[in-house]
């Protein structure tokens, strides 16, 4: 009994610590608001940062959401810039990137910033084609942020392109996702020398039920078949 009072306390504890700086965030977001351009001064921002990085931000069980709520108070992509650029606090430089809206911003963060999580929160925020494009493109570029950035791509020729060059099968099944042609998704399910993953992601998107008993009648492979026999009983389902 004791052992419960004492953890109840502590977790109070923290509680109201963690509002307690929410409180002190909002208050200093309010003074930066009410300010404009070259009237934003340096100490203005590192205050803001240095009241998000109090002591061990891994304290508070709700970071994101703290850091996430004090930057949703920002409107100015002047400020919330400079804070994603300078914070040390990769969760701040994270919840600020989700406010910002240059594209070209977004870019230097993807190339510059190293943490995986910010820059997948700039890749998130890129809406132009080509630079989409570049990202997905790049082979030396970390996975998650290629296959990020062809979740975002509309253009079907360039996810074309994507799925009949590159090698990462990763990759081409995040392609597979984006394209709507029930002859390519036939032609992966149907060829017993393309990657498993592959196969399976082309049988997720056919509508054909023919040719899916098919492939769960004669496949050799008893996971390709299983995928097959699931995507009917899917499609019974729906219809």
């Amino acid at each position: 009994m004791v052992y419960q009072e004492s953890g109840g306390f502590s977790e109070a504890f923290f509680v109201v610590i963690a509002v307690t700086v929410l409180g002190f965030i909002l208050i200093r977001l309010t003074k930066i608001n009410e300010k404009k351009g070259d009237e934003v001064k340096d100490q203005d921002i590192w205050g803001l940062i240095k009241s998000l990085s109090y002591g061990d931000i891994q304290l508070y069980p709700n970071t994101d959401d703290v850091c996430e709520t004090a930057m949703n108070k920002i409107t100015d992509q002047e400020i919330l810039t400079k804070i994603a650029l300078n914070a040390e606090c990769w969760e701040v430089r994270r919840a600020a990137t989700k406010r910002i809206t240059d594209q070209n911003v977004l870019v230097k963060f993807l190339l510059n910033d190293k943490n995986q999580y910010v820059r997948l929160a700039a890749i998130e925020r890129v809406i132009d084609q080509d630079i989409l494009a570049k990202f997905a493109l790049n082979h030396e570029e970390e996975l998650e942020i290629r296959e990020s950035a062809i979740r975002r791509i509309t253009n079907q020729v360039m996810l074309m392109k994507i799925l009949w060059d590159d090698e990462s099968w990763a990759i081409r099944c995040a392609v597979i996702e984006r394209i709507n042609s029930q002859e390519i998704f036939t032609k992966f399910a149907l060829d017993n020398y393309c990657n498993g993953n592959i196969r399976r992601a082309s049988i997720k998107k056919i509508t054909n039920k023919v040719i899916l008993e098919r492939i769960a009648l004669n496949d050799t492979n008893c996971d390709i078949r299983r995928e097959a026999r699931s995507r009917v009983t899917k499609l019974e389902k729906l219809y």
